[in-house]
């Protein structure tokens, strides 16, 4: 009878429960730093909160809130983001103004302004959190 090596598929994951890679073989040795579970996980959607006791569970929901979506291009008038978990990223894209910008937010609340009209992507990502997601729009006075 053939010996036949079954290959299963691993999530891999970091010391702050972030998934990194998914691992497909023989069963993987852990290294210092990392570790994994035997299924797939979705690093988009999921993360290993406790990584002693590592299970896949679904991020949460970002807290994060805008007082408005349309402000005056005016550089002055201006959108408060608030509830920003700590180590936050914003991109903020508008194909039309060829803007694209990415920096990170060092507190829990901060202002964005515009000087030209138009739509514009906003995105901020803190981890383990899902990217809070929304189109603010510049408008003319």
């Amino acid at each position: 009878m053939p010996l036949v090596l079954k290959n299963d598929t691993y999530s891999i994951f970091n010391s702050l429960g972030d998934f990194i890679t998914l691992y497909s073989g023989a069963h993987p040795e852990a290294q210092e730093g990392y570790g994994y579970i035997a299924n797939i996980a979705y690093p988009a959607t999921m993360y290993i909160p406790d990584v002693d006791n590592p299970v896949a569970t679904d991020k949460p929901t970002s807290l994060v809130t805008l007082d408005k979506t349309t402000l005056i291009a005016d550089g002055v008038d201006f959108i408060t983001i608030s509830s920003i978990a700590p180590d936050s990223t914003i991109l903020l894209e508008s194909s039309a103004n060829g803007v694209y910008l990415e920096e990170p937010l060092d507190s829990p609340t901060d202002y964005l302004t515009v000087d030209a009209p138009g739509d514009y992507d906003i995105t901020i990502e803190s981890f383990p959190y899902l990217p809070f997601t929304a189109t603010i729009t510049g408008v003319i006075a």
